[in-house]
């Protein structure tokens, strides 16, 4: 009975799934565009509605200012930014989505941060039992009658009125369409309103079940176009079939969660459903997703890529230039995001620019490249230089296994299977504590010889370094705090379980005790310096003074150190902060 359980609670969240979906439909009808940025407005429409509930405005004026504000965004969108690209290629309409898409999850995040707001639940959640143990909350069976009965209206409306007569003349021939004196823009104006009203009202339902939270409302987008394709982005009762399929899926995912217990493996797997039911739908049909056009559609065009140097190199220069003399280290750190950003949007210039496709999973691939260059290095002791050469590899087959369905099913399919993969591969991989050691960092390490496995942790008082051999080779005590760490000074004492120095062990003692200790070498088989006996100045630190000492007297052989190597003194010391010149 608790898989049937499990199945029933799965159908409240499916119906908003196809709910949202509806919405997606009654878009891509009107206009032909896939609205990537469906979720955004709905988030911003509902935490405009809780908020005006919580601040004494009516459930139903609420409501309805909501709808009306989502209705206006969708309508107002499709006049100021799509009509005018009318002639622009597909795929830069689609690109208008997703700016859309940014514009409305940065405004969230800066207006409602990340954390989710706690509100008053819209419906009741009194449980109601349907059969024998089978208790189901009130709230799931109303938003499945609401959105079941919302769905015959939509198919009656655009089945029999003039209205949907009109949205499926548009959808078939927008030329024919204007002939007879039908407004396509009028139309398809009309339809983003009611698309986009309709996902305010799925994300104000879901939020009585998942919370109010601006990422999570963003992504509803994902299962949405799962269910919408599931319908052809034409039938609305494939698409509420589609629906309640991913919901009841994910929810019998969950139960497995829960008779299993807590697993890295299943961390996760119910994001993957809507991707998995893209994946089938998109292979076993076969059929690319069309999006429609104006009959003078201009193609795109490919830039000349002409590299001029007179601008590149001064401005090179002046970058450099103010890094090396007055740029902090948080400026530095910022240039080097941008750096790297800017490696990982090349890849859209192959794919889009010369290919036409359009990739929503690159930075999710460069992820997972990190990911694995990550751990080579905490589990292996691999060099950074090849670790990272290995992660560039390991994420070449990923993305092959990406773009196979584009083999079959080109153009906005690939759009959408690499938005879902982009979701799978962060809650499955990127997001998985179990994978990633959460926020802390890396949590995996070497097996030592005693048969436990050592980990890293930031902290050195938490966990020994990867490259201790065994926890018994611990012989270094603080003596007046009685735990780990350089703040009260290290002092020479029998193995204890207590955590060592983050550089090593002693270097006096018995020689038998010294050679049982010594940290395994690491890199290139040099192993660390140690520390003196006395409790003195730390190797590295007496060098850094050393070097700097001479570079103030003018003595050119000793520079003075870089950055680099003032960050490793500091890692070396667990200050976790690097020393400034």
């Amino acid at each position: 009975m608790s898989v049937i359980r499990f199945a029933l609670l799965g159908l409240g969240a499916g119906a908003v799934y196809a709910l949202a979906a509806q919405g997606i439909v009654l878009v891509y009808r009107g206009s032909g565009v896939l609205n990537f940025a469906h979720g955004a407005v709905g988030m911003v429409g509902a935490y405009f509605f809780y908020h005006q509930r919580e601040s004494g405005t009516s459930t139903t004026l609420a409501l309805l200012l909501a709808l009306g504000f989502g209705f206006a965004l969708g309508a107002g969108f499709h006049l100021l930014v799509m009509r005018p690209m009318r002639r622009a290629p597909a795929i830069s309409r689609l690109i208008a989505t997703l700016g859309l898409l940014t514009v409305l999850l940065a405004v969230g995040q800066r207006r409602w941060g990340d954390t989710p707001d706690i509100v008053a639940k819209l419906l009741p959640v009194d449980g109601v039992e349907l059969f024998a143990d089978t208790v189901v909350g009130k709230d799931r069976l109303i938003i499945l009658g609401i959105v079941t009965a919302l769905t015959v209206v939509l198919m009656l409306v655009y089945r029999y009125t003039r209205f949907g007569l009109a949205t499926t003349a548009v959808a078939e021939n927008r030329r024919a369409t204007s002939a007879q004196g039908i407004s396509p823009d009028v139309v398809a104006s009309v339809n983003w309103g009611l698309g986009t009203a309709l996902a305010v009202l799925a994300a104000v339902l879901i939020v009585n079940i998942t919370g109010l939270q601006v990422v999570s409302l963003t992504l509803l987008v994902v299962p949405a176009l799962a269910a919408a394709l599931v319908g052809s982005f034409r039938s609305f009762p494939l698409t509420l079939a589609g629906g309640l399929l991913i919901g009841i899926l994910e929810s019998e995912v969950a139960y497995l969660q829960v008779r299993i217990g807590p697993s890295e493996t299943l961390q996760g797997l119910s994001a993957s459903i809507p991707f998995l039911v893209i994946i089938l739908v998109l292979v076993v049909r076969g059929r690319a997703l069309p999006l429609r056009g104006e009959a003078a559609e201009q193609p795109p065009e490919i830039g000349t890529g002409r590299v001029r140097p007179d601008l590149l190199v001064p401005a090179l220069a002046v970058v450099l230039g103010l890094t090396w003399l007055s740029f902090s280290d948080s400026m530095i750190d910022a240039l080097t995001i941008t750096a790297a950003t800017a490696v990982v949007t090349l890849s859209l210039v192959v794919l889009t620019g010369y290919g036409g496709q359009l990739s929503l999973a690159q930075f999710a691939l460069a992820g997972m490249g990190g990911w694995m260059a990550a751990r080579l290095v905490a589990n292996f002791d691999v060099p950074h230089e090849l670790a990272l050469l290995a992660g560039v590899i390991g994420a070449v087959p990923i993305g092959i296994v990406v773009g196979l369905p584009a083999l079959r099913t080109r153009g906005v399919n690939l759009a959408v299977v690499t938005l879902g993969l982009a979701l799978v591969l962060e809650r499955m991989v990127l997001r998985n504590s179990e994978r990633t050691g959460g926020s802390p960092g890396p949590r995996w390490g070497r097996r030592a010889s005693s048969g436990s496995t050592s980990t890293r942790s930031p902290t050195p008082s938490a966990t020994p370094p990867s490259r201790w051999a065994s926890s018994s080779c611990w012989p270094w005590r603080s003596p007046t705090s009685g735990g780990a760490g350089p703040a009260g000074g290290w002092s020479r004492s029998a193995p204890t379980s207590g955590p060592p120095p983050p550089w090593g062990s002693a270097s006096s003692g018995p020689s038998s005790t010294r050679s049982a200790c010594r940290p395994r070498s690491r890199g290139r088989g040099r192993a660390p310096r140690l520390p003196p006996a006395d409790g003195g100045v730390h190797p590295h630190v007496r060098d850094l003074r050393v070097h700097l000492r001479r570079a103030l007297r003018g003595d050119r052989r000793h520079r003075v150190p870089s950055r680099t190597a003032r960050r490793r003194v500091a890692r070396s010391l667990g200050s976790g902060a690097p020393h400034r010149r």
